[in-house]
């Protein structure tokens, strides 16, 4: 038996910032608890590297979820990050605030101090903003980089088109106007990705109150009575249960509520059919998860795009070199360059489409085997639109 002020489920996102914030003083005992392996794929830090992280079941759990009358009974594929860091060590790092009025309707329907004046205080202390000329504003741990000034050239067609479509124009998606067409700011330092894992859990990891242990499944949440006193843990072939003043779940959207219910918490008929003695139950816990969904077109270019250079092999290698002389080029961007939030409809009194303009196209190769996706041999780009809800405060 060992003891611990507080257990973290999960080193994600989330999980990475709590184990930082409960272990500053030096005291507070904290364990976390990760069942993917180390943030250490080369892949992972690499910005482009995204494309090879999206369907490898090393760092990418790469759920499949049951198949959807609305999508004409399709499977939709769920990444989702196996790793430390979470799926904040796998994504496109795009980096977006969000829009002031989701704030605002949150705490109206109750989430109190969740508007957008209190949240975006929060941004402000959390965040070290980088400019294109490398000046910095603000002093957080998370460095968000505006790289306006490094997009492929191609995406001057996509602001063109925003303009002749009389469609408005951000300079800065997180600043006070967010709404309108621009480039997306990316969580990246000095041209690697910069995650929560990288921002706060691996400096909390040089205290000596904070461990971390890897390739270790939490089991189930244990409960004296209705209060959460600890966990079971395995790892390998041996179990074992840890105790602790506070457990703390927070392993992402999918994982958390499966393992409320592996613990007792959740419906409680379905927990009985399983043969699971309910502690709490709560029709909730695994219900009510809605997915964002996003139509994307793929489109042949008459001129070059980033396939031109980064399909071809002595492409490739023209980009390593650069990224690796001056931490720039294609390498060190997203996939996911322009975009911006806008409305279907002027009749709308906010926006209520993200739009994303990704100057690439690619295929994905080897299902079944060493699934990756690769920039295609002809140039091409791709827009995406995600809606979001038309009903608002």
């Amino acid at each position: 038996m060992q003891d611990y002020d507080y257990i973290i489920i999960g080193a994600g996102s989330a999980g990475s910032v709590l184990a930082d914030r409960l272990s500053a003083d030096g005291r507070a005992r904290v364990l976390i608890v990760e069942s993917g392996g180390m943030d250490r794929s080369p892949y992972i830090h690499l910005p482009v590297g995204y494309g090879r992280l999206f369907y490898d079941k090393r760092w990418n759990y790469g759920l499949t979820a049951e198949p959807q009358d609305a999508l004409n009974n399709r499977a939709d594929y769920w990444p989702r990050g196996h790793v430390v860091g979470g799926s904040g060590s796998i994504n496109a790092m795009v980096y977006c605030r969000g829009l002031p009025h989701d704030f605002d309707d949150w705490e109206a329907a109750g989430a109190k101090g969740w508007n957008w004046e209190t949240v975006r205080a929060t941004y402000d202390r959390i965040e070290t903003r980088v400019a294109p000329d490398g000046s910095t504003e603000g002093n957080g741990a998370l460095h968000v980089s505006d790289v306006s000034d490094r997009i492929h050239p191609l995406n001057r067609h996509y602001f063109k088109g925003l303009e002749e479509l009389q469609l408005p124009v951000t300079a800065n998606m997180n600043g006070d106007h967010p709404e309108g067409g621009g480039v997306y700011q990316i969580n990246t330092k000095n041209g690697r990705r910069w995650s929560s894992a990288r921002a706060h859990l691996h400096p909390a990891l040089k205290r000596k109150n904070v461990t971390l242990r890897t390739r270790t499944r939490v089991l189930r949440i244990v409960f004296d009575g209705r209060r959460a006193v600890g966990v079971e843990l395995r790892q390998k072939s041996s179990t074992e249960i840890v105790r602790a003043r506070e457990v703390i779940l927070s392993a992402g959207a999918v994982h958390s509520p499966g393992l409320l219910q592996r613990s007792g918490i959740g419906p409680g008929a379905l927990l009985q059919s399983l043969g699971i003695t309910p502690v709490v139950a709560n029709d909730n816990v695994g219900g009510n998860l809605q997915d964002h969904q996003a139509v994307s077109y793929y489109y042949r270019a008459t001129e070059p795009t980033l396939n031109n250079d980064l399909a071809p092999f002595w492409g490739k290698v023209k980009a390593a070199i650069q990224y690796a002389l001056t931490r720039k080029g294609p390498l060190s961007l997203s996939v996911n360059q322009s975009g911006g939030f806008l409305r279907s409809s002027p009749d709308l009194p906010h926006a209520d489409q993200q739009i994303y303009f990704n100057p690439v196209t690619y295929t994905v190769v080897g299902y079944g085997k060493r699934t990756v996706i690769n920039p295609d041999p002809f140039p091409g780009f791709i827009l995406c639109a995600q809606p979001g809800t038309r009903t608002h405060r």
